[in-house]
């Protein structure tokens, strides 16, 4: 990439960090979103599920 200041910050991040960075951020991402999905089974309340 000639220049950092791009639309796609996924490409300029794994420029810096290489594959072992993109991985990182690849299992936070899949983390984080099992993390607030198990956590949707301890709310009693069918409105505040869906918000």
């Amino acid at each position: 990439m000639p220049e950092a200041q791009s639309d796609f910050i996924f490409s300029a991040y794994s420029e810096e960090v290489g594959m072992i960075g993109n991985l990182f951020l690849i299992s936070l991402y899949f983390y984080l979103a099992y993390y607030f999905l198990s956590r949707l089974q301890y709310i009693r309340n069918e409105y505040n599920k869906i918000i």
